[in-house]
């Protein structure tokens, strides 16, 4: 699996100049809990860094400051961390644990940045295939079960409990 085809397409970006009240605007209008914060040099836009809902929970909210005077660019996770959209699924979960972040920017050949990854993608398709897995044995249980005929309906019995929710990691 490549981290191109897992990652989110569609990036938010907010100003680093933004304050904390208009970035959760932007959050809760676009449904999304990171936002990419750049700032306006050379006439284009550059990123600074990221900003998710989690920071502005800890620098605002614990902190018992007022959103709208603290501005995005003073929170921002810096610096960036990014990886090669060609890269594998474990190579973006070992640079996720060796720099201590939950995101990483994708970028395309030429270094820039195409995509977001979180760590909730990567979980998604690393259980994709441990679900399909854990599916095949059941099936295979409940044969060997049926071809015994000593054992209870195979709907009735369950090797594995389903996952309503994918795990958070905490």
């Amino acid at each position: 699996m490549k981290v191109g085809s897992l990652c989110k397409r569609a990036i938010v970006a907010v100003d680093a100049g933004a304050t904390l009240r208009q970035a959760a605007k932007v959050m809760l209008a676009r449904h999304v809990g990171a936002l990419l914060v750049t700032v306006e040099g050379d006439g284009r836009r550059d990123a600074l860094g990221l900003v998710t809902d989690r920071d502005l929970v800890i620098a605002c909210v614990a902190r018992e400051l007022a959103p709208s005077e603290v501005f995005v660019g003073a929170i921002a996770t810096q610096p960036l961390v990014s990886i090669a959209a060609t890269a594998s699924a474990s190579e973006a979960a070992a640079l996720m644990h060796s720099s201590g972040v939950r995101r990483l920017l994708v970028t395309d050949g030429h270094g820039e940045v195409t995509g977001l990854l979180s760590s909730d993608d990567l979980l998604d398709a690393l259980l994709e295939p441990l679900q399909m897995l854990a599916g095949a044995l059941r099936v295979n249980v409940a044969r060997e079960e049926t071809l015994r005929g000593d054992a209870p309906p195979p709907s009735s019995r369950r090797l594995f409990l389903p996952l309503a929710d994918p795990p958070v990691l905490v």
